[in-house]
């Protein structure tokens, strides 16, 4: 059985602003696909990324005190989906299994919710990244 969004949170993340933002975090992390409107799981992760960068760099002036990278990787693991449908149905509706980049990693060898999460760290990290260069 899967996870069921509640009316009250489909509502919320079938608002545009919510949509148009969980976009622009895919395509900073290149994803390989942006989320479609019904894809609940992929625009819940990406929006919830970006509340938790909100939430923890805020209103920080980085250019007089700059931001410690290990609170950027806490962030992206954070961020992971502790679900594992909901990790597995993000990884799939923003086309993360063909990333290039575990091709060659075998850390996760035959633990595919591994490999999703790790996938999902890797795309969130790639985010984090790209809002810390924009400040």
């Amino acid at each position: 059985m899967g996870y069921r969004y509640s009316d009250r949170e489909i509502e919320i993340l079938k608002r545009i602003e919510v949509l148009r933002e969980a976009r622009r975090m895919a395509r900073l992390g290149y994803a390989p696909i942006d989320p479609a409107s019904d894809d609940y799981e992929a625009i819940d992760f990406l929006y919830n990324l970006k509340m938790n960068f909100d939430d923890i760099v805020g209103e920080r002036d980085l250019s007089m005190n700059p931001f410690d990278r290990d609170i950027a990787y806490e962030i992206s693991e954070d961020s992971v989906p502790y679900n594992n449908y909901k990790a597995a149905m993000a990884y799939a509706q923003l086309g993360l299994y063909s990333y290039d980049e575990l091709d060659g990693d075998q850390s996760y060898a035959g633990d595919q919710i591994g490999t999703i999460r790790y996938a999902l760290f890797t795309l969130s990290n790639n985010i984090v990244d790209a809002l810390l260069d924009d400040f």
